[in-house]
């Protein structure tokens, strides 16, 4: 029987061999290892989930972050999980299960314009316990002093775990701060402030300030700041914030409040942990200019690099902001993440117009945030932005996720720059936008997949989807980066994707195009990779260093700028008030020069966003005085002392469009000698040190041993640098011409 049973499987085996052998024309297609082709063949299928199981409102994506990017490989999935990859849960809304507490009954007093509520409310708040709540009957309170000095100057200061503040109703109940103009100038103003303080409820209430509509901003350009405006507004309205190493502060709820007149932030989250904005109507910032100015709601985590705190009780994560709505056009940023904070969702926000990018992950590191199913319109500038060129600013860090919102009529759908890793782009909707503009561009980001978008209806010299190269400075190979670009569709559009040039292994599959006059562009087969720069090599010998140096803003005519550690060095058509003009005087030792076989100068910069433009104009034996240079007293700076054609300004500022104020040398009858220029190849990284051979200017033009250099920054595309000084930093980092042998 046994071996009955054997020759019987191996029969059937052997049948099952010969059923499976394809024949001639059932041969198994080979793998398609062209991966850019736009061909059907090995498209992906992203992984999901049941969707009822998603916490991050994202239909069921599963996502987690594979890559290694240096920093806290405990978390890896986005939103709403923890490290171990269980589902993180919200804790639920603080319900009052105490009394209610009237403020009346403390002697706050309604609809009075002289009377300060803070005193009253104060008591209130003192009496509450854990569950109480704070009661505001119907009725507009005013409120003129602090209760809080540090870290916010706040009229009202909830200190108590536990404890809720409500209102009549948003449209009913409303807060008003009065503080003095200098108080709201000078120190860090707010309404309400929670510190180190969780399980607290805000809710069904207004807080706003009393601003003049003269003294709103006038050009909605964010270059300009609104100190006019500003005198009226505290600088945040609520803000929730933890100074507590030992404790949390977690599950603060702010809901169904109205919230406007404000200098930089409607709401500010700093260090929390499972807080919630929803269901609040944000307005009216009374400044959009820079500095922090004009956000909406802004989550905060403990400062840059701050990669120690993550996982702390002061680490930012976990928070959850749903069902606002924004509306312009007197805000910059409408939700704005920073600073290391991480695993945060966004969801199901509207906004109605902003000078900047409504959604911003500021290129400050923020992780593993979900971006989802919110609506934006009528915006300036590009829907939502991963990457920032400021000062203390460069990448966002890796596996965000963009999926399923909707942009419309901005000037750009995404942009991912400055090396920020893993973006993950689903689902977006990309329509109606401005001229000219590109639904998801992508300037420097490795690794970034946009997959199943909607691009369409854009006039004018278009672009779907667009990537570039980026110079990397100490690895030029670096910014060449893989794409996964799958399943969009792209329609209506001049050119459906550009590329300048993509990494092999980048996967271009089953995209869609539908009358668009180009498919696909690419620059990939002429692209050289660019050679590591030498103007890094070190350069040793005789340093010879400023004998005073300065440093000048077109913004007033009497500002001189000498901050500690670096000159901001900035040159905009778009943010005219911040063009600088740095100023440094040379006496040198013509021997030296002589026996010298080169000639180098030396600078210490960064170049955020494009690459910086500097010229070192060069006028010998000029006399100026740094503690007295001024734009309105510069030798060489176009204003009216020096061209009587320009006339002067009594408020000492330089109007928006008066022009020509730029950062550029005023030289009619070419008195002044170009040493050399020199564009910055390193874009978007910390201060690196440049050597500029000047070795010809030196040896056979200059005449004088005494000579000023008047270095200008013409990039002129909003651009942002600073320059090292010689206040309070290394002298190997000085400005300084140096003689080698």
């Amino acid at each position: 029987m046994k071996r009955f049973l054997v020759m019987l499987l191996t029969l059937l085996f052997g049948i099952s061999l010969v059923a499976c052998k394809p024949t001639e024309t059932e041969k198994p297609s080979e793998p398609n290892s062209k991966l850019d082709d736009n061909g059907t063949d090995d498209v992906d299928v992203e992984k999901r989930i049941d969707p009822s199981l998603d916490p991050n409102y994202i239909d069921g994506l599963d996502y987690e972050y594979t890559g290694d990017w240096g920093h806290n490989k405990d978390y890896t999935k986005p939103g709403f999980y923890n490290p171990d990859g269980t589902v993180h849960e919200l804790p639920a809304d603080k319900e009052a299960t105490g009394t209610r507490i009237n403020v009346v009954m403390f002697g706050a007093k309604a609809n009075d314009e002289e009377f300060d509520n803070t005193t009253a409310v104060k008591q209130a708040i003192a009496s509450a316990k854990e569950g109480d709540y704070i009661y505001f009957p119907a009725g507009k309170y005013y409120f003129s002093s602090n209760t809080l000095s540090s870290p916010h100057f706040a009229h009202i200061y909830i200190y108590t775990n536990g404890i809720g503040i409500r209102g009549a109703g948003k449209d009913n109940t409303i807060l008003v701060s009065k503080f003095s103009a200098n108080d709201n100038l000078s120190k860090s103003t707010a309404t309400l402030a929670v510190m180190n303080a969780s399980d607290v409820t805000i809710s069904d209430l207004t807080f706003t300030a009393e601003v003049p509509a003269e003294n709103m901003p006038t050009d909605l350009s964010t270059s300009r700041n609104n100190p006019e405006g500003n005198q009226y507004a505290p600088k945040v309205q609520i803000s929730v914030v933890n100074t507590d190493p030992i404790e949390s502060t977690r599950n603060v709820v702010i809901k169904n409040c109205k919230i406007s007149y404000f200098q930089e932030s409607a709401i500010a989250l700093k260090k929390t942990q499972d807080c919630k904005v929803k269901d609040c109507e944000i307005s009216d910032a009374t400044d959009i200019g820079g500095g922090g100015a004009g956000y909406g709601i802004c989550i905060t985590g403990n400062g840059f690099e701050s990669f120690s705190m993550v996982g702390s009780t002061t680490d930012s994560r976990y928070n959850f902001i749903s069902d606002n709505t924004f509306k312009g056009p007197y805000l910059r940023h409408a939700i704005i993440l920073s600073y290391v904070t991480h695993n945060n969702v966004v969801y199901n926000n509207s906004i109605d117009g902003c000078q900047d990018e409504p959604l911003d992950l500021h290129g400050e590191d923020e992780f593993l945030n979900v971006f989802t199913k919110n609506k934006v319109a009528n915006v300036t500038k590009t829907g939502i932005g991963l990457g920032n060129p400021g000062s203390t600013h460069d990448a966002t860090g890796p596996g965000n996720v963009i999926y399923g919102n909707e942009v419309e009529n901005a000037l750009g759908g995404i942009q991912v720059s400055y090396g920020t890793p893993d973006t993950q782009i689903y689902n977006n909707v990309f329509k109606n936008l401005k001229e000219g503009s590109t639904g998801i561009r992508i300037t420097f980001g490795p690794n970034t997949t946009i997959r199943n978008n909607e691009i369409s209806n854009i006039v004018g010299e278009s672009v779907g989807i667009s990537s570039y190269y980026s110079y990397v400075w100490n690895d030029p190979s670096i910014g060449l980066y893989q794409l996964d670009i799958q399943s969009n569709t792209i329609k209506n559009v001049k050119t459906a994707m550009y590329f300048e040039t993509y990494k092999d292994g980048t996967k271009i599959k089953n995209n869609q195009f539908v009358s668009c006059a180009n498919e696909i562009l690419s620059d990939k087969a002429d692209f050289v990779l660019p050679p590591m720069s030498n103007y890094f090599d070190p350069v040793e010998g005789t340093c010879v260093y400023p004998v005073q140096e300065g440093n000048i803003n077109r913004g007033n005519y009497e500002s001189t700028i000498n901050p500690t550690g670096y000159y901001y060095f900035k040159g905009s058509h778009v943010e005219p008030l911040f063009n600088r003009v740095i100023y440094e005087q040379y006496n040198i030792d013509r021997s030296v020069l002589e026996s010298s076989s080169k000639v180098y100068v030396r600078i210490t910069t960064t170049s955020k966003s494009a690459k910086q433009h500097f010229f070192f104009w060069v006028k010998e034996d000029l006399e100026w005085e740094a503690k007295e240079l001024t734009w309105g007293n510069a030798p060489y700076i176009n204003n009216p002392t020096n061209n009587s054609s320009l006339s002067w300004d009594p408020s000492g500022e330089y109007p928006i469009t008066s022009y020509p104020y730029e950062a550029k040398i005023y030289d009619p009858n070419n008195e002044c000698v170009l040493a050399t220029d020199f564009e910055c190849v390193a874009v978007n990284e910390s201060f690196l040190t440049y050597y500029i051979d000047i070795t010809d200017f030196m040896k056979n033009k200059l005449k004088s041993d005494n000579f000023t250099f008047i270095i200008t920054n013409e990039t002129m595309d909003a651009a942002y640098s600073s320059v090292r000084n010689m206040i309070g930093n290394a002298e190997t980092i000085w400005p300084c011409i140096i003689f080698a042998e």
